[in-house]
């Protein structure tokens, strides 16, 4: 058993393979992919390709972002609305994602 932790997208990940072989080489290609995709679509992250999205209201839409588009709006479609992928604003709006006063 082979495992590989580290910390991305804001949660610990944590991936276990049942396998002799040596899995260092697809372990960190799964870190660099995680990395760049946290990188370019964290809402946390100032002047990445959603920060550029939400500001300007336009972008250039990669495949990344038109799989997970599809994805979220077929998800609020099978669920009648009830997963809702626009509500990013008003989490915000509630504090969701601000550090704390006394955090800082």
């Amino acid at each position: 058993m082979q495992r590989y932790d580290f910390d991305i997208i804001g949660t610990h990940l944590a991936l276990s393979l049942d396998t002799t072989e040596d899995c260092s080489e697809i372990f960190r290609e799964i870190e660099t992919r995680l990395r760049h995709f946290e990188a370019k679509y964290s809402r946390f992250l100032e002047g990445n390709w959603l920060h550029d999205l939400n500001r300007n209201r336009r972008a250039i839409l990669d495949s990344d972002g038109m799989n997970m588009l599809v994805f979220m709006l077929d998800l609020a479609k099978k669920t009648d609305g009830y997963f809702d992928p626009t509500v990013g604003k008003r989490l915000t709006e509630l504090g969701y994602g601000k550090p704390m006063e006394n955090e800082e």
